[in-house]
């Protein structure tokens, strides 16, 4: 068999031009949010927006920067209005950085085994350019599903960019039907938008499945409220590519994770083991409203957000270093997290997602 090594070569410099371009590319999302990704393949917004009409991709977006505190020019609102537009578009322009982070990553993929595909046609392989083409329509069906996750938390993001052109009256409205899509619990309340009561009735009953089978509870009182708590279970692993020659026979980032659950709300709290001092140089901390983004083999996506800071504790004698981090469980994530399988875990960290 005579092989080409024109040809390879020319695949090859394709191959690097692709890495080396998407490294390097700005991005215009959606929203209009200016995005890019470093080094350490972490994606960052480099500008809240651009005047275009379009984004990257094609999708419409409008020419606002939604950071920018709402003007007030039609419209007065209450103080809690404000804050709580601010938070569903802070929360909805993390949702989007995420998926479109995803979306480009899975489309670097599909064009990663394109070019071994037309490799393996120059080179005459057969059995290759089979398994390849196989793997390249799972890919396909993987990267559809990407782009409709993107498609979803853009339009949503750019939802939240419209809500300071409503009348008070429908405000509140919007921003709730806005905060159950988002998974949001904590809202600000008014006068005229009081905070609605919650009954104070617990039984064993009423706990989530995930907390009632198969897992040992403890009971614990804070003051005068019962809290259900279950046993610390071991969750997921994390070895950068390049360090895996360091950790063959361990991960450098470990993590557990355990349940409680009072009258009002259930918590998830994630307990992140690292193996290196140099943790929180190089991860940095986790602020409130943080981000964790649970991604299922069937596409599907639920998004957390941390409760408090959670920034590095040292691990006397072994130099480790610890986050304890608390998410707010919406309970209509609960049975999804329970039964689906997980694809994987993006965590959003002061140093990036």
């Amino acid at each position: 068999m005579k092989i080409n090594f024109k040809i390879i070569l020319l695949m090859f410099c394709g191959w690097f031009v692709i890495h080396k371009v998407s490294a390097q590319t700005t991005y215009v999302t959606i929203s209009g949010q200016m995005v890019t990704k470093d080094a350490a393949g972490q994606w960052h917004v480099v500008q809240d927006h651009l005047g275009t009409s379009e984004d990257s991709l094609g999708m419409l977006q409008v020419a606002l920067n939604p950071l920018v505190k709402p003007e007030i020019e039609k419209h007065q609102y209450e103080d809690y209005q404000l804050q709580n537009i601010a938070k569903v578009r802070q929360v909805s322009l993390e949702r989007e950085l995420v998926a479109f982070g995803n979306y480009m990553e899975e489309k670097h993929a599909l064009e990663e085994i394109l070019i071994k595909i037309s490799s393996a046609e120059a080179l005459q392989d057969k059995t290759l350019v089979e398994k390849l083409t196989v793997l390249g329509k799972e890919q396909k069906k993987l990267l559809s599903q990407r782009e409709s996750s993107y498609e979803k938390a853009g339009n949503l993001a750019l939802s939240t960019l419209e809500l300071d052109k409503l009348p008070p009256k429908k405000l509140d409205s919007q921003v709730e039907k806005l905060s159950n899509e988002l998974n949001i619990t904590e809202l600000k309340y008014g006068s005229s938008n009081p905070k609605p009561e919650k009954s104070s009735d617990t039984k064993m009953a009423d706990l989530p499945i995930i907390i009632r089978d198969e897992c040992a509870i403890e009971t614990t009182f804070d003051g005068n409220k019962k809290i259900y708590a279950t046993q610390s279970s071991p969750w997921f692993m994390y070895t950068p590519e390049k360090l895996k020659s360091y950790f063959k026979d361990r991960s450098l980032l470990q993590s557990s994770v355990y349940l409680t659950k009072d009258k009002s709300e259930t918590l998830l709290h994630l307990v992140i083991k690292i193996l290196s001092k140099d943790a929180a140089k190089n991860y940095g901390s986790i602020l409130r409203d943080g981000m964790m983004s649970v991604q299922y083999v069937n596409g599907a996506t639920t998004y957390l957000y941390a409760r408090e800071d959670s920034e590095s504790e040292t691990e006397n004698y072994t130099g480790n270093v610890i986050y304890n981090i608390t998410y707010a469980l919406p309970k209509s994530e609960i049975n999804r997290l329970e039964s689906s399988p997980i694809d994987f875990i993006g965590l959003m960290w002061t140093s990036g997602f």
